[in-house]
């Protein structure tokens, strides 16, 4: 089975994913925004950032690209805990927005967590994380989610979240569901 790895990052957490995942696989890979045709391949794995309620390039990636006859699994990349109720439901409902009915229905989706340098973050990203700190820090201690903690204990630092144990257990669910097949021909 012929499959192709699509990334889009921003900071790096999704490209260092997207490299390993294809030294595990050995399929090809494509940054979203190189992308020519992904006609001659019957699956994709899209691995993209989140960035303010969406995943990098997937919109674009899927509006101008035919995915109806293709497996699709999507690997979102956020800073935030996807093991927390709240922040996967919050992911689930934002990648509902970007992709059709019929092809949300079909994806398969899994998570991973990135990494977060304050001093690489455009002016754009330091004010919006800037303003989601504030808003954590005027919150009552004894109120706070555990999200709003990370974002207090966390802010201004350099820390990553990048677990290759976490995509090993990924790789071998989507091993496993192209029936072992981990060479692309």
């Amino acid at each position: 089975m012929k499959v192709l790895i699509i990334y889009a990052s921003n900071y790096g957490s999704s490209h260092i994913y997207a490299h390993r995942l294809k030294a595990l696989s050995h399929f090809d890979l494509v940054s979203y925004d190189e992308i020519k045709t992904i006609d001659p391949y019957e699956a994709i794995i899209y691995i993209g950032s989140l960035y303010a309620g969406g995943v990098k390039g997937l919109a674009k990636t899927l509006k101008c690209h035919d995915l109806k006859d293709k497996k699709l699994y999507l690997l979102t990349v956020g800073i935030s805990d996807p093991k927390l109720s709240e922040n996967h439901d919050n992911i689930i409902q934002n990648i509902k927005t970007q992709v059709a009915q019929e092809i949300f229905a079909k994806m398969r989706i899994y998570h991973l967590r990135g990494a977060l340098n304050y001093s690489k973050l455009s002016f754009k990203h330091r004010i919006m994380m800037y303003l989601v700190y504030r808003k954590a820090l005027r919150t009552a201690k004894e109120e706070r989610s555990k999200e709003d903690e990370a974002i207090v204990e966390t802010y201004g630092k350099t820390v990553s979240f990048v677990d290759f144990d976490e995509l090993n257990k990924i790789w071998e669910k989507i091993d496993e569901d192209l029936n072992g097949c981990n060479v692309a021909s």
